[in-house]
């Protein structure tokens, strides 16, 4: 907001900040975020390094909603990939259908 930014603008930059944390959930959790001197960036400092940059004027170029679906399925593939390494179906998919035959028509 001190940067002139709307609302919106301000929620778009939020949602880019929650989709990158979805991407590199691996570092941990959140610390801080910190505003680059020129105004340009953002940087998110998490549990482990190293800090991730966020361009300010990218991420403004998509709409806040785009940002949440691209976390949205970051988080959905996320989830599949634990439910697979312990040994459970993937979000969606009934556990009678992993097991059972796989059937050819050739």
């Amino acid at each position: 907001g001190q940067l002139g930014m709307s609302g919106d603008q301000v929620n778009t930059l939020a949602a880019t900040a929650a989709k990158e944390q979805t991407r590199f959930a691996g570092q941990g959790d959140v610390q801080s975020f910190l505003l680059s001197k020129d105004g340009g960036r953002i940087a998110m400092r998490q549990s482990y390094p190293p800090l991730r940059e966020i361009d300010i004027g990218s991420a403004l170029a998509h709409s806040e909603h785009s940002h949440w679906n691209e976390a949205a399925v970051m988080e959905r593939g996320r989830s599949n990939d634990l439910a697979m390494e312990r040994g459970a179906p993937p979000h969606g998919q009934p556990a009678h259908l992993m097991d059972g035959p796989v059937l050819s028509r050739g």
